[in-house]
């Protein structure tokens, strides 16, 4: 990989800042309705606020790519945006994740185990595409 490539730092630009209102309307959006539908249950609360820091360092990682592990040789500036990218993506599906606690019967049993997994399987096909996307650019 190339050593610029790798020290870089990405800057502000338009769709970083859209990325991130959108991030912080989805937190503030589903902070009010965990709120008022759990009556301000820790258990939810708790679990809920982890998620949304998850995010919210997922895109402070994406203007850092060499923080970014994929399994993707970076060989030209365009891999190196979509490494980012996908990294501002990935912090959208999981800020609306806790959606699914807005009404906790859905997080019970059965119910609760499809979630999870229907999750897990949207943030890999989200992070496959980003690989496949990235394959193309360095050909």
């Amino acid at each position: 990989m190339n050593e610029d490539l790798n020290d870089i730092r990405l800057p502000r630009t338009k769709e970083s800042t859209i990325f991130e209102l959108v991030l912080a309307a989805i937190i503030i959006i589903e902070g009010i309705l965990l709120y008022t539908k759990s009556h301000g249950d820790t258990g939810v609360m708790t679990i809920s606020g982890m998620l949304f820091l998850a995010a919210a360092i997922l895109m402070a990682v994406a203007y850092r790519p060499k923080w970014i592990n994929m399994p993707v040789t970076v060989k030209n500036f365009r891999q190196v945006e979509l490494k980012s990218q996908s990294a501002r993506v990935i912090a959208i599906v999981v800020a609306l994740f806790p959606a699914c606690f807005v009404n906790p019967q859905w997080m019970i049993g059965a119910s609760g185990t499809v979630i999870g997994i229907v999750f897990t399987i949207i943030v890999m096909a989200v992070g496959g595409f980003y690989i496949w996307k990235m394959e193309k650019a360095g050909k």
